[in-house]
């Protein structure tokens, strides 16, 4: 695949079905249907799809040596990034069961970025990547 943007995109969105496997939790079959979750579900498809296109482009920017680390650090990045925007102030201060949560969800978005970076080399075009990568942050 050679467009950055398909690319991040299918990338984006396989990493976010991965994402979502770690999250699924058998009860949820059993509960009464709501009527927002297939908009729900559809609009986090979207946002999982469009934000494997900034990953996509770091690579192409850093190379794609360690790119593992780097998915890493990227999934790590969105979940302080979204975090930090639901605008908690008792952040530091939780319950045993808030905090297991809390820890998934920064496990799920560490499995994302690393599932969309190792999909965004495997399955792109051999001359997307540059051997020599424009920037050299040390990774």
């Amino acid at each position: 695949m050679r467009s950055s943007i398909s690319l991040g995109m299918v990338s984006g969105l396989i990493g976010y079905l991965a994402k979502c496997m770690v999250l699924f939790e058998p009860h949820h079959t059993k509960k009464r249907k709501q009527k927002n979750l297939p908009t729900h579900r559809f609009a986090d498809l979207v946002s999982g799809a469009v934000l494997g296109i900034p990953l996509v482009y770091y690579l192409k920017k850093t190379g794609k040596d360690r790119h593992i680390v780097k998915g890493a650090s990227f999934g790590v990045l969105l979940w302080a990034f979204f975090y930090s925007a639901r605008g908690k102030n008792d952040r530091y201060l939780c319950k045993h069961r808030k905090c297991r949560s809390e820890l998934l969800d920064l496990l799920s978005n560490l499995l994302f970025g690393v599932v969309t970076a190792c999909v965004a080399i495997k399955i792109a075009d051999p001359e997307t990547y540059p051997d020599d990568a424009e920037y050299d942050f040390g990774f």
